[in-house]
């Protein structure tokens, strides 16, 4: 005999072997399925940010007593997300430089995530002192503008600290360039 949520029913002998991991819980909490519901929502709300918590599976704990098969369908880890938009932002990066093409942005793209990378790709180009023609420098910025634009429809604070870091960083490296400049001998006219 067995008993899963709200139904019973009995296990056929040949139903029964190793492949199964059967995990009794006890207890009458599982006769009455929205009261299960109820202790997953106050669990949920009890421990919400607890950083002994794993907030993932918290979550998944009360989606499972709302309908189990919803699990698969609706959780999306949110650090799995962050690797797949920093790619996605690397993919576009590199069709940009090898095409010349702007690349849209999407409604579904973390903005903060791709100007995340395009300021590490930045970074990274001058450590490496690898110059990026100016066309695709021009094709990048536009990019960047419209993650910009995008961003500060969702989240204007952000966007502005990160368009100041912006002007402060052109501001820095066009000082730069003027210093260097100064330090290079002149050409004596004899």
């Amino acid at each position: 005999m067995f008993r899963y949520a709200e139904e019973t029913g009995a296990m056929p002998p040949e139903g029964i072997h190793e492949e199964y991991s059967i995990e009794p819980k006890g207890g009458l909490d599982f006769i009455n399925r929205q009261f299960s519901l109820q202790k997953a929502v106050a669990r949920m709300q009890m421990f919400q940010g607890n950083p002994f918590i794993n907030q993932g599976e918290l979550v998944k704990s009360v989606i499972e007593q709302d309908d189990p098969s919803l699990v698969r369908r609706l959780f999306q880890d949110p650090q799995a997300g962050m690797g797949d938009q920093a790619e996605d932002q690397a993919m576009e990066i590199a069709t940009m430089l090898a095409t010349g093409f702007p690349v849209q942005i999407k409604p579904t793209d973390d903005h903060k995530i791709h100007i995340q990378v395009l300021f590490q790709f930045n970074q990274a180009a001058q450590q490496r002192q690898q110059p990026v023609d100016p066309a695709s420098v021009q094709v990048l910025m536009a990019h960047l503008q419209q993650h910009l634009q995008a961003l500060e429809q969702v989240d204007p604070n952000t966007s502005r600290a990160i368009q100041k870091q912006l002007r402060d960083a052109a501001e820095q490296q066009a000082k730069q360039q003027q210093q260097i400049m100064q330090a290079q001998p002149q050409p004596q006219v004899i």
